[in-house]
């Protein structure tokens, strides 16, 4: 079999651009660096945690410091509410066993393993989605109220709950873990 010169450049030419196309398009797409961060499962940064885990460690033998330690960037308007924190609360990933959920008798909770848990884990302990097993030692209620109606990146406002109701529900026994 004979090759041409002319068809191994153009076969080559187009791999070539294949691949550029495909590194473009995992690089610069929106959900690129989105899809990276979740698939390494980093959690999200607070500066209140981050002073309060100085030193410790996430189970795994490396530390959770971030190294800012700035105070809680989390603001209230003169109303009384909240609004979303700026950061996020940076929980150390640990296995679901050593997790300890109260209240999981409240309506909020049945509706969080309904809903929540593909993304969150059955204990808050994180997959997809951040661990959040101690959200309300770090938020108020109104602060987590606000995250979940707004949503924030790969979360959908109301974290794709059917009603302000449920809502409300989750909100409120988030704001009852402390871990």
């Amino acid at each position: 079999m004979k090759l041409s010169p002319l068809g191994v450049f153009v076969v080559l030419l187009g791999a070539l651009a294949g691949i550029f196309i495909w590194v473009v398009g995992y690089i610069g797409l929106p959900n690129g660096s989105t899809h990276r961060q979740l698939a390494k499962n980093p959690p999200i940064q607070s500066s209140v945690v981050a002073s309060a885990s100085s030193g410790s460690t996430n189970g795994s033998g490396q530390s959770s410091t971030s190294g800012n330690s700035s105070g809680s960037t989390a603001s209230t308007s003169g109303s009384g509410s909240a609004s979303a924190p700026a950061q996020l609360v940076n929980l150390p990933k640990i296995p679901a066993s050593q997790i300890h959920l109260v209240d999981t008798t409240m309506p909020g909770y049945q509706i969080f393993e309904s809903t929540c848990s593909g993304c969150h884990g059955q204990s808050a302990e994180g997959g997809f989605g951040p661990p959040i097993y101690a959200i309300g030692k770090y938020w108020s209620q109104a602060q987590i109220q606000a995250f979940v109606t707004q949503g924030r990146g790969a979360m959908p406002p109301n974290g794709s709950l059917s009603s302000s109701s449920q809502v409300q529900q989750v909100v409120a026994w988030l704001a009852n873990q402390k871990g």
